[in-house]
């Protein structure tokens, strides 16, 4: 019981509960991935770091998130410098990662896992160069079209399928598609691409400069001919962000590369 100052009688009060909050160490494989950053800068360290790579996809507690930090740091060391690039491309080519990766990550896409991580899957696997079988491709589309994000449905059940799948995906994660199916040389199934183009036409008037030069950079490396509704809509947004550059004398020179070099194509 406390004295209540303003009413002047005792109250019998609960005792609050603080949710206890997460603690460094209580998703390891994280807490490890990330200690993988600190790159290694001579030659003989490498096959140590390697080596960590591999054992940490082993443990219990990996998931979407270490998944996708794994990719990550893999793009870091292969960025770092020329030598680290070779090293990287032989590691992918001759190693088992590949298939060690897409085996856990048919687990992984049975749990919960983000919009955002299912497309940085395909991107960062074509980014490393990656060999996918045909399992892993069959599940990450499946994945892609069906998933249901559970936590956006609860709050708008009323939107059930604007967020299932692809119909849910932001332009930037779209655009994170195209690529990586690009730099696979892998073409998604035209019921795959129906569904991309829709949701491109939702997201158009908010795609920034380096998502639209990557989707259109994806469909020209893949040989994929667009309609007349999507050149239009890209085309529009392409001449309203070149006049914002020209307004701000502010030039975006990947964007504009890339756009021009896929349109030429």
């Amino acid at each position: 019981n406390i004295q209540d100052p303003k009413l002047g009688v005792r109250q019998q009060v609960q005792p609050r509960v603080f949710r206890q909050m997460p603690q460094v160490g209580e998703h390891p494989s994280m807490e490890l991935i990330r200690q993988l950053k600190d790159i290694p800068d001579e030659r003989f360290a490498f096959k140590d770091w390697f080596t960590q790579v591999m054992s940490y996809m082993a443990m219990k507690d990996y998931d979407a998130a270490a998944a996708d930090m794994i990719l990550k740091v893999l793009i870091l060391f292969a960025e770092t410098s020329d030598l680290h690039r070779r090293y990287m491309a032989e590691f992918i080519r001759q190693s088992s990662f590949s298939e060690i990766f897409q085996t856990r990550m048919l687990r992984v896409f049975r749990g919960r896992i983000k919009h955002k991580k299912i497309a940085n899957v395909i991107r960062h696997a074509g980014l490393l160069k990656m060999r996918l079988n045909e399992p892993f491709v069959l599940a990450w589309l499946e994945l892609a079209i069906k998933y249901r994000d559970r936590k956006r449905m609860r709050h708008n059940p009323e939107l059930f399928e604007k967020h299932r799948g692809l119909a849910g995906m932001q332009q930037q994660q779209l655009a994170s598609i195209m690529l990586g199916f690009g730099e696979l040389n892998l073409r998604p199934p035209n019921y795959f691409m129906e569904q991309w183009f829709d949701a491109f036409e939702r997201e158009q008037h908010l795609t920034l400069g380096s998502s639209l030069a990557e989707m259109i950079w994806g469909l020209a490396v893949l040989g994929i001919e667009p309609d007349v509704a999507f050149v239009e809509l890209w085309s529009d947004r392409f001449e309203y962000l070149c006049t914002q550059m020209l307004q701000k004398s502010r030039f975006d020179r990947y964007f504009l590369g890339i756009a021009l070099w896929s349109l030429a194509k």
